[in-house]
């Protein structure tokens, strides 16, 4: 005969074997001989299955709905079901009608009345029970997780604390069931569920139970087998007819066994040799096979395994008490890994957070709002504002000098708004913060529109920037340095220079020439030409009293190339001693450190956490990596824009390959540093208790959770505090140490398109909370108190900037003051709250900069829609659970 399949397990089944190897499912031809029922065939009809389902249908009738089939064992089958009344899913137990026979028919009525009137809360409870046509059935609840065989089979060992943990849970039902007089009499693995994220323990298939009260013995013959060998009780494989409840102490310590080392005792194909090894031989010491469980608890599961009886616990209850004794002795007491919140505590939680907090919560935000709206226009200046306004007149003024050119369109652009920093400093510190924007609005170029442009039908690209009023302050013609064109002397070449600055305006009498240069090419020479505007002169009073007064000009230059102008620029010069001093300090080295530590600490931290762990813990990879998936395409979109411009303004692929490359880079760094960061945060959330995760899992399977609605409310008002705290860091920072405004431009003004600075401010809002999770969660219980949980990230992050010269003592402080509130709202709110604070906190300002130089423009409608669709869907979650009853 051919090898079969187990039905349980799918296993395949050796010729002669009489269980299955893997999980001990009596095979069809040891349930003929037990039951005496014919000879067993599986039902590879369809029509069969279909024909039992309809008889199992009308049995029930129309009170609950029969689904799919989920299991199926030796003698019965178990349905997915719809409770109808009480809208609610349950699992339907039924005989397999290929295996039916008076005998089992009994066995499975009596355990349907062993089950109902046990209560506990490691029993899965029995709604249901009836008989109609011959069929028989009772409903439970369908419980969502896994077999305790199946996690093995997976896991192959579990924590020494949730294994002990299990135990003790099922040892609880255990014992409910032996005060009721119910003996199990087949307790296993794939008789144990563990119900959820926490695998709660609970025992099930009471299908050989024996009523100890009763002294039934007509089920089985004298010395009939009845049970699982591999975790069967002396006693029971010699068949003894006198078995208690100390059976199911020794398979239940048997189940413990395999937990902590990994594999069983005894291992055999043959039946007759396991149940000669369960009877006469001792099983291996544990801590031979498992060194690093503790000795109390290796010998309390060895007490459990005695061949007589009378050397065991007398009773589930002792066992339980003893093992909980061996791990406070031997310091394995830990909290369960798996410790979560329940869905009905986590919406009692959302419903007494928000009422409580509803006054304060708007008052703040409110105030945080008005400031947010007085201060944050101020913060860029409105000539900036006037020029971010005139992105159409850039790109017609932009457009009208190729059309002046000869270049024939259609064009394909990508605009800009920048600004010339070094020349921002240097008149800040010369002429003031005031004096500037009359020097912009004159056309100076300090902020304007750079567009680079080039033909759709191909040819070379051109640089144009348009200052204020529409003014082009450079008109630059890439021309590779091999190109060929005719040789023109100096005089000539100059001729064509001026004719450029005639062309634009200037009046060469006025200008002073200062330098000429000429650069000789393979095939042709280059000869560059710059006056200087003789009407505006920038004194600059140096502050060393051993360096001379200086000046900074506005220089005007003409590149010609050949035969034709190629570049034509203006910009201020700044003075030759204004510089800047770049000589690393020591507080330099200590912020590159601590940068260095942080982000590859973390990412490594965080990987050989999740290693560590993930052979006894049920970490959430799925989660994990649906979040990195989505922030990695989140990336991709955002940068595809940028990516087609440099493509389409380089050779051809010249530059695909470095986009690629990129790509694969922010793969390889990114995928691993958001899954591992993300499943060490959450499995020391959930094994300390914290509720810094809840809610994330739910989101990243597009469900709504109760954090939603907390979060919120919560991040939204944080957020506003947020870029209120930006706004006025910034207004101190110009008032005080005379810092600049608008050298840093909003992203949606330089770039001019709002999706792609909405998708990465969402990456590094997620990025952040993830990573304060871990860093939280990482300290909480080693930490002397909780204030040094929430200011460890603002302490880490104010030693990575200390030494950032480019940020004043302001900066450095908002800094701080910004890291601590996202801190704090993640770690009294959570994830979600916190990463939608800085979400919101990064975008607000943003969002007012924008509508205050475009007004109503359909980028600022997308920004707002954006920024307030977290709040709208957090309104949805409240009315959806605040409705629910617990």
């Amino acid at each position: 005969m051919p090898a079969t399949q187990c039905p349980v397990c799918s296993g395949t089944l050796p010729e002669t074997a009489s269980f299955c190897p893997s999980c001990g499912t009596p095979t069809p031809s040891s349930t003929v001989r037990a039951t005496g029922a014919s000879a067993y065939a599986p039902p590879a009809a369809e029509h069969a299955a279909a024909e039992r389902r309809r008889a199992l249908q009308a049995a029930i009738g129309d009170s609950c709905e029969v689904r799919e089939l989920i299991g199926r064992g030796g003698f019965a089958e178990v349905y997915a079901g719809w409770d109808v009344r009480l809208k609610r899913e349950v699992a339907i137990k039924t005989l397999r009608g290929d295996v039916s026979s008076p005998s089992l028919l009994e066995r499975f009525q009596r355990e349907a009345e062993a089950v109902a009137k046990l209560r506990h809360p490691h029993i899965i409870p029995i709604y249901s029970v009836g008989e109609s046509g011959g069929v028989a059935y009772f409903t439970m609840p369908r419980i969502s997780g896994e077999s305790l065989g199946a996690a093995l089979e997976r896991e192959k060992r579990l924590s020494i604390s949730e294994a002990c943990r299990i135990l003790s849970e099922a040892a609880g039902a255990l014992e409910e069931a032996h005060r009721a007089g119910v003996v199990h009499r087949d307790v296993k693995p794939e008789n144990i569920m563990l119900e959820g994220r926490d695998r709660r323990a609970l025992v099930m298939d009471f299908g050989i139970a024996k009523n100890a009260e009763s002294g039934e013995h007509q089920l089985t013959g004298t010395g009939m087998v009845m049970g699982t060998p591999q975790y069967m009780s002396p006693e029971q494989a010699a068949g003894d007819r006198a078995i208690d409840h100390r059976t199911d102490q020794y398979s239940l310590a048997m189940i413990g066994y395999r937990m902590l080392a990994g594999r069983l005792p005894f291992e055999s194909e043959s039946v007759q040799t396991l149940l000669v090894q369960q009877v006469t031989q001792a099983p291996p010491p544990l801590r031979s096979l498992a060194s690093d469980v503790p000795e109390t608890v290796a010998s309390t599961i060895e007490r459990a395994l005695s061949k007589n009886p009378n050397d065991r616990f007398p009773s589930l209850a002792d066992f339980a008490a003893a093992l909980s004794a061996a791990r406070e002795i031997s310091g394995a007491a830990v909290p369960a890994r798996r410790h979560t919140v329940s869905l009905p505590d986590r919406i009692a939680r959302m419903r007494a957070l928000l009422p409580g907090w509803a006054h304060p919560l708007t008052l703040g935000t409110l105030v945080a709002a008005v400031a947010l709206i007085v201060i944050a226009p101020r913060n860029t200046p409105p000539v900036v504002l006037e020029i971010a306004a005139q992105r159409d007149e850039a790109l017609f003024a932009a457009r009208s000098q190729l059309a002046d050119r000869g270049v024939a369109g259609p064009f394909v652009t990508d605009v800009n708004v920048e600004s010339r920093t070094a020349t921002h400093r240097f008149l800040r510190e010369t002429i003031g913060t005031d004096s500037i924007d009359e020097l912009a609005r004159a056309g100076v170029p300090i902020w304007l529109w750079h567009t680079r442009t080039r033909a759709r039908s191909g040819g070379p690209a051109y640089h144009i920037d348009v200052a204020a009023g529409g003014r082009v302050s450079r008109f630059e013609e890439s021309i590779h340095d091999t190109a060929t064109a005719p040789t023109l002397p100096l005089a000539a070449a100059e001729s064509l220079a001026v004719a450029e600055l005639a062309t634009r305006g200037w009046d060469v009498a006025a200008l002073v020439r200062r330098r000429d240069s000429v650069v000789t090419r393979r095939n042709r020479t280059d000869h560059y030409l710059t006056w200087r505007r003789a009407d505006l002169v920038i004194p600059f009073q140096a502050t060393d009293t051993g360096v001379a007064a200086d000046t900074g000009f506005s220089l005007l230059r003409v590149r010609v190339s050949g035969d034709r102008v190629t570049d034509y620029q203006e910009w201020v010069q700044p003075a030759a001693s204004y510089r800047r001093e770049s000589q690393p300090r020591v507080f330099d080295v200590i912020g590159g450190v601590a940068s260095f530590l942080l982000s590859f600490g973390l990412l490594g931290g965080a990987i050989v956490f999740a290693i560590a762990r993930q052979r006894h813990d049920s970490l959430q990879w799925r989660p994990a990596l649906v979040l990195a998936v989505g922030m990695l395409a989140l990336l991709g979109i955002a940068s595809l824009p940028r990516a087609i411009t440099q493509v389409q303004f380089s050779s051809v692929g010249g530059q695909l390959p470095n986009f690629i490359a990129m790509a694969v880079m922010a793969c390889i760094m990114l995928l691993p540093l958001v899954v591992f960061t993300y499943v060490s945060a959450e499995s020391l959330a959930a094994e300390r208790g914290l509720s810094l995760m809840d809610g994330s899992a739910d989101l990243t399977r597009g469900r709504l959770a109760p954090e939603l609605a907390s979060g919120a409310a919560m991040g939204g008002a944080l957020g506003v505090v947020l870029a209120s705290v930006e706004a006025l860091g910034t207004q101190v920072s110009h008032r005080v140490h005379g810092a600049s405004l608008g050298e840093d431009l909003p992203t949606v003004l330089r770039w001019g398109v709002p999706l792609p600075d909405l998708l990465l401010m969402l990456v590094v809002a997620v990025g952040v909370a993830v990573g304060l999770c871990f860093l939280q969660a990482l300290i909480w219980r080693r930490a002397p108190s909780r204030l040094l949980v929430i200011l460890l990230p603002p302490l880490l992050v104010a030693t990575m900037i200390i030494g950032v010269d480019d940020l004043t003592i302001a900066d450095k402080v908002v800094a701080f003051v910004m890291v601590a509130v996202i801190s704090l709202a993640n770690w009294r709110y959570g994830l979600v709250a916190a990463a939608l604070a800085v979400f919101i906190g990064m975008g607000l300002s943003e969002l007012i900069t924008m509508a205050a130089a475009t007004g109503a423009s359909s980028a600022v409608m997308i920004y707002a829609a954006a920024l307030a669709a977290p709040l709208i869907l957090g309104r949805v979650a409240y009315t959806r659970f605040a409705a629910t009853k617990r």
